[in-house]
């Protein structure tokens, strides 16, 4: 996310216009699992209602799946209001990518055809508003989901907690080592999603910083190799 976000606005900051925005996505996948409706929400909200029209949903993986079934699936991408559905009545459209030059030429040729350039919600809320990853429209996004894996894990960390007091009161070593590993684990996990919380209060300057940094580091580290 935060890769992404740095990429779009240091363009936007150049005065470069994306022409479109490609989403891929795997036909072969039977349904939509919870993480790909989770990212497509994401890159919906990344994206924002008046860049839609530029938007290519691109299905992918078409060699690996029933002729039949893939375009069962499609259908139901298509007519699924909460999956693809609302971003095809406000302009996105629908390609086959069968993984051939032809067909990711087609795909391109389309969107230089619009001969249209558009501005991302991201770009519009980071770079015009001023705003940090965590205020923005795809960052609120990622914190409503960062938010119920908190609960979650909080959940199973007291839980593995209760666990331990039992073990402890009954004296039973191996249950004593089994809650503790569960602890360790629920706590990591725990520190993990509050590290990413942490992580979308960044602006574009503090993009900048880091990025600025993270090259300086490969700098140094592709001298070393040389040396």
């Amino acid at each position: 996310m935060k890769d992404i976000a740095f990429w779009l606005n240091a363009a936007y900051k150049e005065n470069i216009k994306l022409s479109g925005i490609v989403y891929l996505h795997p036909i072969d996948k039977n349904r939509m699992t919870g993480s790909s409706h989770k990212n497509l929400r994401m890159f919906h909200k990344l994206c924002g209602n008046t860049s839609l029209p530029s938007v290519v949903l691109a299905t992918t993986m078409w060699g690996h799946v029933d002729e039949a079934d893939g375009e069962m699936r499609q259908e139901q991408l298509k007519k699924t209001q909460d999956f693809w559905g609302d971003m095809i009545a406000q302009g996105s459209h629908i390609f086959r990518h069968d993984d051939t030059r032809a067909s990711a030429i087609n795909i391109i040729t389309y969107i230089l055809d619009q001969h249209h350039r558009t501005v991302l919600q991201i770009q519009r809320e980071m770079v015009d508003g001023g705003k940090s990853l965590e205020e923005t429209s795809a960052g609120r996004e990622v914190e409503k989901e960062l938010l119920k894996q908190r609960e979650f894990f909080d959940r199973r960390l007291k839980e593995a907690e209760e666990e331990m007091n039992e073990a402890l009161e009954e004296g039973n070593r191996k249950a004593i080592e089994e809650a503790a590993a569960q602890q360790d684990r629920f706590k990591k996990k725990l520190d993990e999603v509050l590290k990413g919380s942490d992580e979308l209060k960044v602006t574009m300057q503090n993009l900048l910083e880091q990025k600025n940094k993270e090259y300086e580091q490969m700098l140094e580290n592709l001298k070393a190799e040389r040396a």
